[in-house]
């Protein structure tokens, strides 16, 4: 070719069906690209990265990935603008059109035309003001149907009952310093005004009113409520307190319970109904006269039983006529008042004893021997036992023993005498 010093184009050897086009330009569209023998592996040379995992290839789907999300980006920004341009032009149009239809009126149709433009505007603008006077800028606020106050919406957007209930639960938590339920009814209302109240206020106000229970600890004996404490804590510290109170000892404790059926129940009560700890403790622990029956045990006489029920003897007298107070007998029952409390505490004690054994004697017969012949071939020895018994008391007053056990400490040994029983 004459005047031009361009080269031909050489075709790729390696495809031959890309025939006019640039070596590494993709293949036609609907075709599989015609690839060359695989090379060789080398066995003692690991391949580092296949080729369907080279860094290389992965950064050029990516490219291709970006391309196409900022030609989409493109495309969509080019048709917002025609059509803004669109709406401009038909904006254009319609104002020709207005301004040529203005020109056609005569003076007084113009004159016209343009006062009923100012009234329809002017009603607009009336309308518009009315919307915005008469939406609403706060929320009143009412407790039982009776008005508290009103709260500008600007600090509190979408305030509900349930928001203005928990601030006051908080409030009056706060103050009692034990969960609160409050009973009221708290109606909040959008509204239009230009006097607004303060939200710290208005809750003071609702709790100051409010008709609320405070939660208390209900202290129930055999099913009935006989005290109310502050909290679960003091209601369990009291009883512990009545449980250790009639026992001072060192002796073992096998139980130590109350007799009756009491348990702690949580409650929401009024305030007014809560009691001290030293009001609930003497309520339970205040004894009360209760008749009984006593029986009368190896040791006891009437001073001792007056002494343990506090009573005096003209008293167990009375409530016995006819018995003899000197000569009272094991097993006998008495009358009695005995002191009896809402709740009793029973426990129950090991104690062990060390208690002296007597020796035996045994007797030998000799009728080699006259019979006012007697001699102590062995002297006998006294011995000792520990004995464990259980002591029962109700509210410190002992009520029965019994004897569950006993070990030798040193047995004693038999006295051996030798008598005779010969003529």
């Amino acid at each position: 070719m004459s005047g031009s010093n361009k080269k031909p184009v050489p075709r790729n050897p390696a495809r031959p069906g890309n025939k006019g086009k640039r070596p590494g330009s993709p293949p036609p569209r609907g075709k599989a690209p015609i690839r060359g023998p695989a090379p060789k592996s080398n066995p003692g040379v690991p391949r580092k990265n296949p080729p369907q995992q080279r860094p290389g290839m992965r950064a050029g789907k990516q490219k291709t990935i970006r391309r196409k999300n900022s030609n989409i980006f493109i495309k969509l920004l080019g048709l917002l603008l025609l059509v803004l341009v669109a709406l401009l032009r038909g904006i254009g149009n319609l104002l020709g059109l207005i301004g040529g239809f203005f020109k056609s009126l005569e003076p007084r149709a113009k004159l016209a035309a343009a006062a009923g433009g100012a009234v329809l505007l002017g009603m607009a603008v009336l309308l518009f003001a009315i919307f915005i006077m008469s939406r609403p800028n706060a929320y009143i606020i009412n407790l039982n149907g009776d008005f508290i106050g009103i709260v500008e919406m600007r600090g509190h957007p979408e305030l509900t009952r349930e928001n203005v209930m928990e601030l006051v639960v908080r409030r009056l938590e706060q103050e009692v310093t034990e969960p609160v339920r409050c009973f009221d009814d708290i109606s909040v209302e959008p509204v239009r005004s230009r006097d607004f109240k303060q939200m710290d206020l208005v809750v003071s106000d609702i709790a100051r009113r409010a008709n609320f229970r405070v939660q208390v600890a209900v202290i129930t004996v055999d099913g009935d409520s006989k005290a109310i404490v502050k909290n679960e804590d003091e209601a369990r510290r009291l009883l512990n307190d009545i449980l250790n109170e009639y026992w001072q000892d060192d002796r073992l404790i096998l139980f130590n319970d109350f007799i009756e059926h009491v348990e702690v129940i949580l409650d929401f009560m009024d305030i007014s109904n809560r009691m001290t700890y030293n009001t609930a403790r003497s309520i339970l622990t205040t004894p009360s006269r209760v008749e009984d029956v006593h029986s009368v045990v190896s040791g006891e006489n009437l001073t001792s039983i007056r002494l343990k029920y506090d009573m005096s003897e003209d008293f167990i007298l009375s409530l016995n006529p006819g018995i003899r107070p000197h000569n009272l007998s094991i097993g006998q029952e008495l009358i009695i008042m005995r002191p009896k409390a809402l709740v009793s505490v029973r426990t129950v004690a090991q104690q062990i004893t060390v208690e002296p054994v007597k020796f035996e004697v045994l007797t030998h017969d000799d009728p080699s021997r006259p019979r006012n012949y007697s001699n102590v071939v062995t002297q006998g020895r006294d011995g000792s036992r520990a004995v464990t018994e259980h002591l029962i008391y109700e509210n410190g007053i002992l009520i029965s023993r019994e004897e569950v056990g006993w070990t030798y400490i040193e047995e004693p040994i038999p006295q051996q005498v030798v008598r005779g029983t010969g003529s």
